[in-house]
């Protein structure tokens, strides 16, 4: 008998879609979404010139205090500035590591295969604002992931119906690169590792730039940078974030 397990993403809250505004946009003719979440630019730790050189250790204390599910080497909790809805972030569980262990890599995978959704991982200098390793998982169509070979950037796919053998190809890629900075995304059955060179390629995209746009979402927190993002930006901002091919 084979038993199923709930979705850990339905004890997330559920604030509706928090973009208050969104346009198409079709850089390198591809679809891409601007959207204007406000809320996103309050947050503590915004990637910037201004960011302290160490953290007090938030991530660990949101991890033990906002708990809802534990796994064998995860923690579910909450966003508490979503770009999507549902939206949590899966930390690891165990000890303070600064990427993505493997063990975390397969139980995030598994879960992703079995109830769906995304996943989108940043490191620091790639738009995380904590040093902590740690996925956000959320739920929404990416119609750019499919066509994400088609952009002319450096991207390792990674493609098997295996979550462990997944994750394990994930890790050695990742622990091979030649580059600080890097993106994870994955949907059920593939994930991709995109190298980077710069967080903030202004004046082009004035934000930290990191795996939601690169699922083909432009996150802007304010309206003015919002209006002026043609795709033409949207094309030299990734011209400037990511390595070519």
């Amino acid at each position: 008998m084979t038993l199923e397990f709930p979705d850990p993403r339905g004890l997330l809250p559920d604030p509706g879609d928090p973009a208050s505004a969104r346009r198409p946009l079709a850089p390198f003719g591809l679809p891409f979404t601007a959207l204007l979440i406000e809320g996103r630019g309050r947050r503590a730790g915004v990637p910037g010139t201004a960011r302290p050189s160490f953290d007090e250790g938030r991530g660990p204390a949101i991890r033990a205090r906002e708990a809802l599910f534990e796994g064998a080497a995860s923690v579910l909790t909450p966003n508490r500035f979503p770009f999507a809805s549902p939206h949590g972030i899966l930390w690891a569980r165990d000890g303070e590591p600064r990427e993505w262990p493997e063990a975390f890599l397969v139980e995030a995978f598994r879960l992703l295969d079995r109830h769906g959704g995304i996943l989108l991982g940043n490191t620091v200098g790639a738009s995380a604002s904590i040093p902590l390793a740690h996925l956000h998982w959320a739920d929404f169509e990416a119609p750019l992931l499919p066509r994400l070979a088609e952009l002319p950037f450096a991207a390792a796919a990674i493609d098997d119906p295996d979550a462990g053998r997944r994750a394990s190809s994930a890790r050695r890629l990742l622990d091979r690169r030649l580059t600080a900075p890097a993106n994870l995304l994955a949907l059920p059955g593939r994930a991709w590792i995109l190298p980077r060179r710069e967080e903030i390629p202004s004046p082009h995209f004035p934000h930290a730039l990191g795996a939601m746009e690169l699922a083909g979402f432009f996150v802007y927190p304010d309206r003015p940078s919002f209006d002026a993002a043609t795709a033409s930006s949207l094309e030299a901002a990734l011209t400037a974030a990511l390595l070519p091919r």
